[in-house]
């Protein structure tokens, strides 16, 4: 009868080795989550500072919505979409013609520029055009 010699398997990592690998491990991961956290609630406290300087309204730091990977803050308030992007606070709006594409106005760091963003800004896409006045036909300048 034919026996094997002695075959050679490869070692089996001892539980200590997977115990230490599954501490670092999950540090780094808890690292990671702590850090993502702490930026978290870093943007929307600046967010909500930011806007507390140009309305007297209380915004809630946890309706402020963060994308960590962006590095963005975005709040709505009484339907006016604020947003922080690179430490600069905007508003975003919709194309003023077809409503579709979004648009973000010049920086607002004055209560001004948030009234020119308010008012006076009225983004566009590239392919709309604005309606012709009713009374075109009338023109002289044409």
């Amino acid at each position: 009868m034919y026996k094997p010699s002695s075959v050679q398997t490869a070692p089996r990592p001892s539980l200590r080795v997977i115990s230490r690998r599954q501490t670092w491990h999950s540090r780094a991961v808890e690292a990671y989550r702590q850090a993502e956290s702490d930026q978290n609630a870093t943007l929307q406290a600046e967010m909500v500072a930011r806007i507390a300087a140009f309305i007297p309204q209380t915004i809630q730091a946890e309706s402020v919505y963060v994308d960590w990977s962006e590095q963005t803050a975005t709040v709505a308030v009484d339907g006016v979409v604020f947003r922080l992007r690179r430490g600069e606070l905007v508003l975003q709006r919709p194309c003023a013609v077809c409503g579709i594409g979004r648009y973000e106005s010049p920086a607002i760091r004055t209560l001004s520029d948030l009234g020119y963003a308010l008012s006076a800004w009225q983004p566009v896409c590239v392919g709309c055009q604005a309606e012709d006045p009713s009374n075109w036909l009338e023109r002289e300048d044409i």
